[in-house]
């Protein structure tokens, strides 16, 4: 028999650290599902009140994990109380951290906001993903309506061969292209690539990611780190556990003692995921964007890494690379009751003229 019990975020971690990345390593999830990386999340956004967790045992056994919160929010301007997994606040490949009894998770989950819920949502979860399945299903029983959204196509690139055989296996224009931008950059200046990996580098690594953030085309689009005091609070909490884990992996070039390039990524379970990437629009026509994308790629090859996951949505620097990309999906599953119903059925409607979208209209209050 599965007992599911429910704890606040920090009693969880506390409690069951152990089992939860036991989970992680042997399910193999993304490290983004992992407790500290919530923790860095909710920090980073200052959450008022961080998520719970539900946590599913047998015995003494611990089978899975699901962080969720309860909110307040309008969509098409009618209030409602949407349920939400954790990982929708930021999570890459979201899953329920869970070998089986994803379906009682999600059971629990409802049943801890019943009766009053409206909307429950599972954001850029695995179109073919347990948790999916467990979605439809979970559709079926409450008898609500689920919709179903494109996420991310998120690229990835599967590693099973050397370095040089992957460059052979790719095209005459494409390796030169490449090779001709690392040998510009290193004649333009006295290059050096410098590794950051423990946690006596996270200092120095956090204000080379400022710098060249704050000369980056970003700074000009608004969206450097350097002007976000929450995206600044995410990574100053996320490199340190990242270094912690022994899974930080980034690289940042230096031209002439300059920071211009940074590529962060982290290493985890033999996989690499590349987290964020900046250059110094100065530098521009020098490509040390690419060139720094390109020897963390190499590098991967050389650690003998299963796979360079580039994360995120598909993006041409990303496509250069690989054709392979992980399909996500978003699910909006509409409770039975009138006022949800109603939603749900106008929705669904509006999803067969124009498919894609949804998310960005429901309001969200989270105090």
């Amino acid at each position: 028999m599965v007992h599911i019990s429910d704890y606040d975020l920090e009693e969880a971690r506390s409690r069951f650290a152990s089992q939860w990345h036991g989970l992680l390593t042997s399910g193999d999830f993304n490290l983004s599902l992992s407790p500290e990386w919530l923790k860095a999340i909710c920090s980073g956004l200052n959450v008022p009140r961080t998520p719970n967790v539900l946590v599913a045992q047998r015995r003494e056994e611990v089978l899975g994990f699901l962080p969720y919160y309860i909110t307040a929010g309008r969509l098409l301007g009618v209030p409602m109380t949407i349920v939400e997994l954790g990982g929708n606040l930021l999570s890459y490949h979201q899953e329920i951290v869970a070998m089986e009894c994803h379906l009682e998770l999600l059971r629990e989950c409802l049943g801890r906001a019943a009766p009053k819920w409206h909307l429950f949502i599972a954001s850029s979860i695995r179109r073919d993903g347990p948790t999916a399945d467990a979605m439809r299903s979970l559709a079926d029983e409450v008898g609500g309506t689920l919709l179903r959204y494109s996420a991310d196509a998120s690229p990835y690139l599967p590693i099973n061969m050397s370095w040089e055989q992957f460059l052979s296996s790719k095209s005459a224009k494409f390796r030169h292209n490449r090779k001709r931008e690392e040998q510009t950059l290193r004649k333009s200046g006295r290059l050096d690539v410098r590794w950051f990996e423990t946690a006596g580098d996270v200092s120095q690594l956090y204000d080379c990611m400022m710098e060249i953030e704050s000369h980056s085309w970003k700074k000009s689009a608004g969206i450097a780190v350097s002007l976000r005091p929450h995206e600044q609070r995410y990574y100053q909490t996320l490199l340190p556990f990242l270094a912690e884990r022994k899974a930080l992996f980034a690289n940042v070039l230096y031209l002439d003692d300059r920071p211009i390039a940074y590529n962060l990524c982290y290493f985890w379970n033999g996989k690499v995921g590349q987290l964020k990437t900046s250059f110094h629009e100065a530098y521009h026509s020098l490509s040390p964007g690419s060139v720094a994308i390109q020897i963390a790629l190499r590098r991967a090859f050389e650690l003998n890494a299963k796979e360079f996951d580039f994360l995120g949505d598909a993006q041409y620097h990303k496509l250069l690379w690989t054709d392979r990309v992980r399909h996500l999906e978003s699910h909006y599953l509409f409770s039975p009751r009138l006022r949800s119903r109603l939603i749900g059925s106008i929705k669904s409607v509006k999803q067969a003229l124009r498919p894609t979208g949804f998310h960005r209209i429901i309001r969200r209050n989270h105090g």
